[in-house]
């Protein structure tokens, strides 16, 4: 395997089509990881804190139907005040909302509207993109983005994140193709460009690569890819991944978080 310099330019972030396409393969994975659920797989506790598998599936469907139900969207605006009360960001109040709003649903009630969520979420995506996809605000980690990156890229990370989590959660391997190898490379190419990395990162298995960030040699890091990710989003901590040369440093980096 040769080395991917991300000062090279090479790695670049997908396009407007690629990101569409990744989001759909995504969507389409989590469906079908989901259909092969056992029944009490539904119930098993996951790395999100106080959800069990059926409360990540409400969470994402709250958010598919925030975007593409009027009614919803009202329901969960109208939230945000007086929760900010008890949560710390809007955010956090809305995905409250969308899990205990769902609480009584069914797994099979669940799936039925993420499979029908799904889609009408994308389509709403690519519009919001095309519309408005410079207009800018600003969100947690996210810093200073726009509507583009949000609808782009951010929800589609979402859901792989999420698809980890429940496969964790259900002892289940992750079904891994190009689709996850290229949203784990957008994820490494982020990182880089946050921590001002110098490093040489292999990333092993069918979703890892090998890249060199700055001069690669200060320190060499090595793991798995979806444990990269993992601390990329706060779910692990460094010490997951094996690091030779200036330790000090690459822990530095590796605390330097991408959104997902």
């Amino acid at each position: 395997m040769s080395a991917t310099s991300l000062d090279s330019g090479v790695l670049k972030r997908p396009t407007r089509a690629e990101a569409w396409s990744l989001a759909e393969a995504q969507n389409d994975a989590l469906v079908a990881e989901l259909r092969a659920l056992n029944p009490e797989d539904w119930n098993a506790p996951t790395d999100c804190e106080r959800w069990r598998v059926k409360d990540i599936v409400a969470h994402l469907l709250g958010w598919a139907e925030f975007f593409t139900s009027a009614s919803e969207f009202r329901l969960q605006l109208r939230a945000l005040v007086p929760g900010k009360r008890e949560l710390p960001t809007a955010t956090d109040v809305q995905n409250e909302l969308q899990v205990n709003d769902r609480r009584d649903l069914s797994p099979q009630e669940l799936l039925a509207g993420l499979e029908k969520a799904l889609p009408r979420f994308l389509t709403f995506r690519t519009r919001a993109t095309r519309m408005a996809g410079i207009v800018p605000f600003y969100a947690g980690i996210l810093g200073p983005a726009t509507v583009g990156l949000l609808m782009a890229t951010v929800f589609t990370r979402d859901v792989f994140m999420h698809r980890i989590d429940i496969a964790r959660a259900t002892g289940r391997e992750l079904a891994v193709g190009e689709s996850e190898r290229r949203l784990v490379a957008d994820v490494v190419r982020d990182w880089g460009r946050r921590s001002k990395a110098d490093a040489r990162l292999l990333l092993t298995g069918d979703a890892g690569g090998d890249y060199v960030l700055g001069s690669g040699s200060r320190a060499r890091i090595s793991g798995d890819p979806l444990e990269f990710c993992r601390i990329m989003s706060g779910r692990a901590e460094p010490e997951v991944m094996t690091v030779s040369g200036d330790r000090e440093a690459a822990a530095s980096w590796l605390g330097k978080k991408v959104v997902f």
